[in-house]
């Protein structure tokens, strides 16, 4: 069963993979704000990473939440090891 409809979507496909999409560009920018950031100026610093959160609180507005019963599904899942999270995890222990 495709996952659309595993998650009740249907007609709202398109927005579900753009918003994904937005959640991991953002991701990949923050990571590179706090790689690059403090090698420039503190200014230069809070103003991309102002310009990032605007962007996050964008993306927030327009989220489609799931129905509930998928949240437990997805928690198993990622306990489960189904997931790797390795890249944010590796970079945190190096902070």
């Amino acid at each position: 069963m495709p996952t659309y409809q595993i998650l009740d979507a249907g007609d709202r496909r398109e927005g579900i993979a753009h918003q994904a999409a937005q959640f991991k560009n953002l991701q990949d920018r923050f990571r590179q704000c706090r790689l690059v950031g403090p090698k420039g100026t503190p200014e230069n610093f809070q103003s991309l990473f102002e310009k990032l959160m605007s962007k996050l609180e964008d993306a927030r507005e327009q989220s489609i939440t799931p129905p509930e019963r998928h949240f437990e599904e997805a928690r198993k899942k990622i306990e489960a090891g189904h997931y790797s999270f390795s890249v944010d995890k590796a970079e945190q222990s190096t902070s």
